[in-house]
């Protein structure tokens, strides 16, 4: 809530940096770009949704788990209110900024004036609050599979704290050592969130019903067709990102 309310703050701040003065015109910009930028592109926005690996947990730990699935469920409300930020940012940013754009749009504002340095400012906090809820599904992993078999008691309890502390560090330093961090993330999107969201749903989804995928096989070619999108999606992104990198 802390995180949400820091946020809430920052994209006020950050549409108001947006409005405040006149926008590059759109005609001047190029309404389509390569296919090198296409991959990069649909790797950030693959990993923007990046919270498919927090669904199932939350979903498990409902009161009404029913509740987050459907047209009305809280998956689809908060999908669509995320989407729209983000198309809105993407937007208004590259209209503002042009091509002088930075990787982020945080990195765009003007870092000498006290508002830009609020904002990161908060964004390094609301960072902070949800880290933990980020790294939840694969620290529950490591320590269910991994740590447990292995340890119990106080040894347990160390090597799950050396196991936390090793997991952190390698993340800062990742984080540390790409400068063009959303090139970075790119390749992240590309490979992680089109097999989270595309490849292994449509895998998981055909061998659950493999004895009946419907008339015509229907669901076969559903899931087929999700699948490629997902793999084109993969290679493009790859391609696209070692090529920047």
């Amino acid at each position: 809530m802390i995180a949400n309310s820091y946020q809430f703050i920052d994209l006020r701040e950050i549409f108001y940096y947006n409005f405040r003065d006149e926008f590059s015109s759109a005609f001047s910009l190029d309404w389509f770009g390569n296919l090198r930028g296409f991959g990069i592109f649909f790797g950030l926005a693959i990993f923007s949704f990046d919270g498919v690996s927090v669904i199932l947990p939350i979903e498990n730990r409902m009161q009404y788990p029913h509740d987050m699935l459907g047209t009305s469920g809280v998956l689809s409300k908060s999908m669509a209110i995320v989407t729209i930020l983000y198309s809105s940012f993407g937007g208004l940013g590259f209209l503002k900024y042009g091509y002088n754009i930075n990787g982020t749009i945080t990195n765009s504002l003007p870092i000498g004036e006290f508002t830009g340095q609020l904002i990161l400012g908060s964004y390094a906090l609301a960072i902070f609050f949800t880290y933990a809820l980020r790294i939840y599904v694969p620290v529950g992993i490591i320590r269910a599979n991994i740590l447990e078999t292995r340890w119990s008691g106080n040894t347990l309890l160390t090597m799950d704290f050396l196991t936390l502390t090793t997991l952190n560090l390698f993340i800062f330093g990742l984080a540390a050592a790409f400068p063009d961090l959303e090139v970075f993330v790119s390749l992240l999107g590309a490979i992680k969130m089109n097999t989270l969201i595309f490849m292994a749903p449509a895998l998981i989804d055909t061998a659950s019903n493999w004895k009946d995928l419907g008339k015509y096989n229907w669901k076969a070619i559903k899931n087929g067709t999700i699948f490629l999108f997902g793999m084109i999606g993969m290679i493009m992104g790859i391609v696209g990102c070692v090529l920047n990198i």
